[in-house]
């Protein structure tokens, strides 16, 4: 079988697997507080990028099909800078994980920056971090962008795991990374289930 095939095959799973239910509690508003010391997230620019409101609007659609695509983002000069200031600042826990997600389709310094602090922090709610793990999909040609989803299989929370597995399953490059995951038995058991199941 081809391996592009298999990679497609296993990201639709996969992505499956991460958009599943879950008992788990979430959070229904706050922006994310400013904090000091590794592994937290620092609060977004206090200046609001002229598009902020805009996307903000976008990011609030009931159905996942009217999300802008990157094709609508690309007619706001200031798209990124608005998706990361909504992503540190907006009341809406569903507006904040939709910009974090949107991210991935800027594979800059900038926006790299803005989802690694969420990918490695410690005290910030698992949806949130799976979304950085989405957007972690567009930044998989930078290693360290490689070692935190790669870290992220490990994750107790299915969420934040899967959605690692999917990023990386998304770039036929990192193949091997997932096929070691397969046989890692320290990574989160229902990827590492997956994983095995979809090898050739």
């Amino acid at each position: 079988m081809r391996c592009d095939v298999l990679m497609s095959s296993l990201a639709c799973a996969l992505m499956l697997l991460a958009c599943a239910p879950t008992t788990a509690q979430q959070p229904t508003a706050g922006p994310e507080a400013a904090h000091g010391g590794q592994g937290q997230v620092v609060e977004s620019p206090q200046g609001k990028p002229a598009s902020a409101d805009v996307l903000r609007g976008r990011l609030k659609a009931r159905h996942v099909e009217d999300l802008p695509t990157a094709q609508e983002l690309k007619k706001h000069r200031d798209a990124q800078a608005a998706l990361i200031w909504i992503a540190g600042n907006d009341d809406a826990m569903v507006v904040r994980v939709r910009a974090l997600s949107l991210l991935r389709h800027f594979p800059t310094d900038e926006a790299f920056e803005a989802l690694a602090q969420r990918a490695g922090a410690q005290k910030i709610h698992p949806t949130l971090r799976a979304a950085a793990m989405r957007g972690l999909e567009g930044q998989t040609a930078r290693p360290q962008a490689q070692a935190l989803l790669k870290d992220a299989l490990r994750h107790k929370d299915r969420r934040v795991a899967m959605a690692a597995a999917k990023a990386l399953a998304a770039d036929p490059d990192c193949a091997s990374l997932l096929a070691e995951a397969a046989a890692d038995p320290l990574v989160n058991e229902a990827v590492r289930k997956k994983l095995q199941q979809e090898a050739p």
